[in-house]
């Protein structure tokens, strides 16, 4: 619940961005939407908002929960502040964890080269430059009615995997549609909104199934290293959106698109950014959601885990 109220407040920021920004843009450069000084006050608007609203996050975060009685246990492992090294050997030795780090980068170099290639392809793809917004929007509206909707009812039904694994199937097929169909607008906006749906699905589980990880190596190393887990996973979230956005400009380098951005090459280039190195990030993502199998362990770590056991433990292991 937690990971998907996350996902859905990102995209909700993001649908925010994707109307207003331009917007802001053409009323701080005067009318010109590409003036310099624009962008620079627009982007300097972002930033002192992102610090005022993450500085009410820190100051009235506060922690109830700890791990005293989990401490109090005589079976779990005692190691109470592993070192760095036997941190990252227990993570290491987490192929499930392993696994989502793999998926998270995919994930986040997915968005970087599929959001920031949109508005190219709407300005000299489709030759219409207004239509950005509602293209954009139309993908991050329809993921967070799933997120609010459709998700909620299928994880009573289904696990946080399957629903994962459909919404990657689904997504493979939607963007390969986009590259095989003519594009136009119409095209863009009905992809979007099946996209939106589809990518909703593993995006908004991502970080839940993350934790499941991290709680199965918990047990299966006897070493709880949740804060490195959710450290290390987030500075691979932040290297993947760096590198997509990297490669995004690579790629549009090498299509010429600062010559000519209108040329085939150019062209190319954006329709690779926007459709096909999608459809690879999610195919790469698919393959790490169908080797997780930490779930027919879970429930039995859960339990041994409130007792105070890992899988290595003396009671485990008379068993």
């Amino acid at each position: 619940l937690l990971g998907t109220i996350r996902m859905l407040m990102a995209n909700a920021g993001t649908l925010t961005i994707n109307t207003f920004f331009l917007k802001m843009c053409t009323f701080f450069g005067g009318g010109d939407t590409y003036n310099q000084r624009g962008w620079t006050i627009s982007i300097i608007c972002l930033a002192v908002g992102f610090i005022v609203v993450n500085t009410l996050c820190v100051l009235n975060c506060r922690e109830r929960v700890t791990e005293h009685e989990r401490e109090e246990k005589q079976s779990i492992k005692k190691i109470e502040e592993p070192t760095l090294l036997i941190s990252l050997k227990s993570l290491l030795a987490n192929k499930c964890w392993v696994l989502m780090v793999l998926f998270l980068f995919s994930s986040y170099f997915l968005q970087s080269t599929f959001f920031g290639s949109q508005y190219y392809y709407a300005q000299y793809v489709l030759k219409n430059e207004g239509s950005y917004s509602m293209i954009a929007n139309c993908c991050n509206l329809t993921a967070l009615i799933a997120m609010m909707t459709v998700i909620p009812i299928m994880l009573r039904h289904f696990s946080k995997k399957k629903i994962a694994v459909l919404g990657m199937l689904a997504n493979i097929v939607v963007f390969s549609a986009t590259g095989l169909l003519a594009p136009s607008v119409t095209t863009a906006v009905i992809t979007n909104i099946l996209k939106g749906i589809a990518l909703g699905c593993p995006i908004a589980l991502q970080f839940g199934i993350l934790q499941d990880t991290i709680t199965y190596g918990a047990w299966l190393t006897g070493v709880n290293v949740t804060g490195m887990g959710n450290a290390a996973s987030s500075f691979c979230t932040k290297i993947g959106s760096g590198l997509g956005t990297a490669a995004l400009g690579f790629i549009l380098e090498k299509g010429h698109f600062d010559t000519d951005p209108t040329g085939l090459a150019s062209l190319n280039a954006i329709k690779g950014a926007y459709i096909w190195i999608p459809v690879i990030m999610s195919v790469l993502m698919l393959i790490c959601l169908l080797f997780l199998d930490y779930e027919k362990y879970y429930d039995k770590a859960v339990q041994d885990m409130d007792k105070g056991l890992w899988k290595g433990s003396s009671e485990n292991s008379e068993r």
